[in-house]
């Protein structure tokens, strides 16, 4: 699932908190979308548990606000 964040560099740079933080998560920008589209990539699967998702979702929120996109 494709998370829109904005800027190739802000795509990169969150992917690289997000691995920091214990969440593979890859940044990415699709060359034929407009710019200001790129992205991190997430997958959920059913073997996930409650915690891992916590943990996740924490990454998310503290490199969000740190790159102030939330």
């Amino acid at each position: 699932m494709p998370i829109i964040v904005g800027e190739a560099r802000f795509a990169i740079e969150f992917s690289r908190r997000l691995l920091d933080a214990g969440v593979l998560s890859p940044g990415f920008r699709v060359f034929r979308c407009l710019g200001g589209t790129a992205r991190v990539r997430v997958q959920v699967l059913a073997a996930i548990e409650e915690e891992h998702m916590e943990q996740a979702l924490g990454a998310f929120q503290r490199a969000g606000r740190d790159l102030e996109l939330i």
